[in-house]
């Protein structure tokens, strides 16, 4: 039988609860730190060979099983640390409305976000009809394009990995409508990079009222606040920018794209001058992301003079 769940504490069809302890065993994952590197994974906690070893030397034996090694050729994706208040509460909304269906596109996207912790974990997700993406005449009206991207160890946007994918697809086929079809694709993180100046009131600090500056522009640009198709709004940012204590003004804010795969970013190149209009910059067609992948190093201001 199905019951009302805004009824549940009117009924008791839902048993007694037992009044003796309950002891109840689970597991816990690391979160972001179960995000290892490639080649992070070099230590054999315990091996077992299994070798003949009659006629052979003992000591060449003891050498050969010694020389074996492990490491992890591959990142791996998938954890996350755990929700946070809003994102609870944001979740919750969305899994309420869902009602355990998928029809709307909101509703996969809290679906997505509601998969249990074993199967993986889905940082940023956006789904688009097929047709709406893909402009070839292979394009599928009743089809459903799933961009996802998960955080690295060090809680950077990263491709999300096949087992995780699949894993998604399987979990999302309990709430599909059956016409649905559901392509599951990694998405597009495009790394900038923020050159701003400002003018520092005569009373203040100037190196002081730089690193507030830096910090907010951190907390601005923090990718748990960032969605795909999210554009970058230069005049709120520059808004955000005045109200640091002891800033006069901000002479300038420079977006550049930092696509360089030897320096550790995402390969995407796109052109920030072009996509800018009216002090905004859009994001592309294909479903990307906008992320300061290294605050530290690119986001960078500077003093000026009236």
């Amino acid at each position: 039988m199905s019951f009302d769940p805004a009824n549940m504490m009117h009924t008791r069809a839902y048993g007694q609860a037992p009044g003796s302890d309950l002891t109840i065993k689970y597991f816990k994952g690391g979160g972001i730190a179960s995000n290892l590197s490639s080649g992070a994974i070099t230590t054999i906690v315990s091996k077992t060979v299994n070798l003949d070893e009659d006629g052979l030397d003992a000591t060449l034996v003891n050498t050969v099983k010694e020389s074996l090694a492990v490491t992890n050729e591959a990142p791996a994706t998938g954890g996350r640390s755990a929700e946070t208040n809003e994102e609870i509460r944001q979740n919750a909304l969305g899994a309420y409305a869902s009602q355990n269906r998928a029809v709307t596109m909101e509703d996969y996207v809290a679906r997505v976000y509601a998969m249990p912790p074993k199967y993986g974990s889905i940082a940023k997700a956006y789904v688009a009809p097929d047709d709406r993406i893909n402009n070839s005449d292979e394009a599928n009206p009743l089809a459903l394009n799933m961009y996802v991207l998960s955080y690295d160890a060090l809680n950077n946007l990263a491709t999300t990995n096949l087992t995780t994918m699949k894993n998604l697809q399987t979990y999302l086929s309990q709430y599909r409508i059956l016409t649905d079809g559901i392509n599951i694709k990694p998405g597009f993180p495009i790394n900038i990079g923020i050159d701003f100046e400002i003018v520092v009131l005569p009373s203040y600090n100037g190196k002081q009222v730089l690193v507030q500056t830096i910090d907010m522009m951190k907390k601005y640009f923090d990718i748990d606040k960032w969605q795909f198709n999210q554009p970058i709004m230069i005049g709120d940012l520059v808004a955000k920018m005045s109200v640091v204590e002891g800033v006069q003004s901000v002479s300038s804010i420079v977006i550049k794209n930092n696509s360089s795969v030897a320096s550790g970013y995402s390969g995407n190149a796109y052109n920030i001058g072009l996509a800018t209009i009216n002090n905004v910059v859009y994001p592309s067609q294909d479903p990307c992301i906008f992320e300061v992948k290294y605050p530290d190093k690119d986001i960078r201001g500077k003093i000026v003079g009236f």
